[in-house]
């Protein structure tokens, strides 16, 4: 007969016969009640206390926590990518290292180490974002995790998130964003950027410093 498989490998290396709450063996009890009853002639009330629990596996004035499950996140695919048309009829492209599908929101996807290619008037903008989420019914592609954003005239902006919204030809971000080029560089509390016409603006009090020579 063939040997029995060997029990299937959990995450963190726990194996599938959980550890169950643990009661001392019959001896080890009998020692807890000659304590108790050692205890009780000498009136030590406050160590009886201790002593029970200390059989209970807690020390005093420590509960045990509640208990929370929270399901984790399904995985759907690894090397994603989602091909669609802007409110201009423009390609678009977004690729995912790891695609999650959201907990208790079917409609929504979760993206690790999230790329995106798109216009923005006439050129093709790439973007970069440590992780994002993607609304299957509005199209919206929310980015975070560190974003950044480079165009083909050599424009480069970072910021901490953004979104992207393909139907209404716009990126916006309302962090803190540094803007670099061969112009010079800007900071803001903010962007929004029109895809359609490549028009760009800034919110949040923003500071213009220009390159000596620089292209505008």
């Amino acid at each position: 007969m063939a040997a029995p498989a060997p029990p299937a490998a959990f995450p963190h290396g726990w194996d599938s016969h959980r550890r169950r709450n643990h009661r001392p063996p019959a001896r080890s009890r009998l020692h807890v009640l000659r304590a108790i009853k050692l205890l009780l002639l000498l009136g030590g009330l406050g160590s009886i206390a201790t002593v029970v629990l200390w059989d209970k596996g807690r020390l005093p004035g420590h509960e045990d926590p509640p208990a929370h499950s929270t399901p984790a996140p399904s995985h759907i695919m690894s090397g994603a990518r989602l091909v669609g048309t802007d409110s201009e009829g423009r390609r678009y492209r977004v690729t995912a290292d790891q695609v999650f599908e959201e907990t208790g929101d079917t409609h929504v996807v979760h993206l690790d180490d999230l790329r995106a290619w798109f216009f923005s008037g006439t050129r093709e903008v790439s973007l970069t974002a440590g992780e994002g989420r993607y609304d299957t019914a509005t199209r919206q592609v929310i980015m975070s995790g560190g974003v950044r954003m480079d165009t083909q005239g050599g424009t480069a902006l970072e910021t901490e998130s953004s979104a992207y919204f393909p139907a209404r030809g716009l990126v916006e971000g309302t962090e803190p964003v540094h803007v670099t080029g061969p112009w010079g560089n800007v900071r803001a509390g903010g962007f929004r950027l029109d895809t359609v016409s490549g028009t760009l603006k800034f919110t949040g009090r923003p500071v213009l410093q220009l390159s000596p020579g620089g292209n505008s």
